[in-house]
């Protein structure tokens, strides 16, 4: 599910790839052959934010309960409470603003030519700096070839990598990659740690649910027309699909699938939208948002997938649940293993706990 590029090629000297008008480094060895136009990603401008649910109106509304229950000290209340629209719109951009600061997009190259382009989420395990994603994204590129998408001139190095899967017949299609310290900063994102890592959800209708990734048509035409190009994220609050609705070579135990519908889709201000097909999105975070406590509304949002593929036809969107990404990345770096397991041994006893007899 990256997003490809296909197009005639154009020799650019000083060519540009843009996350929020971020510079594409120029001395790279790559770009000495020029760069192809065309489909090539998006750009991290509009950050567009589109519903199928109403997931974002109950949170919402659940804040205000609780919020009434705090100051009138009192259980009853009101059985329906409006939300009004202004305060659902700066709800779902705090909501946005959240994740893009906690996700990257990955370009690959092949003979001098930017080919496809990927999603990642920003991780930090006992102060070490990870991106999360999928194996196909980067298993056709190696380090040298593949680029963190920043605001920064001069690309970024990688120090290390692993995979599980990602051809096509594979159980698996998890990676992750460790950057220093300093790469990380130069990101100038948000590495979300490990208590915002949630082990085994796969359904819960309730939940106000999210993918987020870089779509490759979401690519800014004019950016091109002036040698850049720019990267858009997609924000799509969704929800999740009961296992028993989906395709048959998924593993409850592994996978967790969302609804990515070809209609019935709106921007925040009301007006209908039509999905673009999620090329480039793979690797990006499936995430459910709950509100923070307190008398104002802001989000705290927890990964619990990583998306990986989907189906055009049922309009369904596959991903790894994140409890297989953190084996993996214990079984690769031996020396997480500790705090990783502690991790999931104290989401599973909370789930326990929580489970009616």
């Amino acid at each position: 599910m990256t997003g490809r590029v296909r197009s005639p090629r154009r020799d650019y000297d000083g060519a540009s790839f843009l996350e929020e008008n971020a510079p594409f480094p120029v001395g790279i060895q790559l770009f000495k052959g020029g760069l192809t136009r065309g489909s090539l990603p998006s750009k991290v401008g509009g950050n567009f934010g589109v519903c199928s649910t109403g997931g974002h109106y109950t949170s919402l509304v659940e804040h205000r309960r609780t919020k009434i229950r705090e100051e009138c000290m009192t259980d009853e209340v009101p059985d329906e409470i409006a939300i009004d629209a202004d305060t659902q719109e700066q709800a779902s951009a705090a909501v946005r603003l959240f994740l893009k600061q906690r996700s990257v997009s990955l370009v690959g190259f092949r003979n001098s030519e930017p080919c496809e382009i990927g999603s990642a989420t920003c991780i930090q395990i006992a102060g070490r700096n990870f991106l999360a994603t999928a194996a196909h994204v980067i298993l056709p590129y190696p380090d040298e070839q593949l680029l963190i998408v920043h605001q920064g001139v001069g690309p970024l190095p990688i120090m290390n990598r692993g995979t599980r899967g990602g051809s096509t017949n594979d159980t698996d299609d998890v990676a992750w990659l460790e950057v220093s310290a300093d790469t990380a900063a130069r990101i100038e994102k948000t590495f979300i740690p490990l208590s915002h890592l949630h082990i085994s959800l796969t359904h819960d209708p309730e939940l106000w649910t999210l993918m987020y990734g870089f779509p490759s048509k979401l690519i800014d035409k004019t950016k091109l027309a002036q040698q850049e190009l720019g990267v858009t994220p997609l924000a799509y609050s969704t929800g999740t699909i009961a296992p028993e609705n989906w395709p048959s070579d998924c593993d409850p135990s592994s996978d967790v699938v969302l609804n990515y519908p070809d209609k019935n889709n709106r921007l925040e201000n009301g007006r209908e939208y039509q999905l673009p097909d999620p090329h480039g999105m793979s690797g990006g975070g499936f995430w459910f948002v709950t509100p923070k406590t307190g008398s104002i509304w802001h989000p705290e949002a927890h990964l619990f997938g990583i998306d990986r593929a989907w189906w055009p036809h049922r309009r369904f969107a596959r991903g790894t649940q994140v409890r297989r990404w953190l084996n993996v990345l214990g079984e690769d770096i031996p020396e997480l293993a500790t705090i990783i397991n502690s991790h999931i041994q104290a989401q599973s006893s909370d789930v326990d706990q929580t489970s009616p007899d």
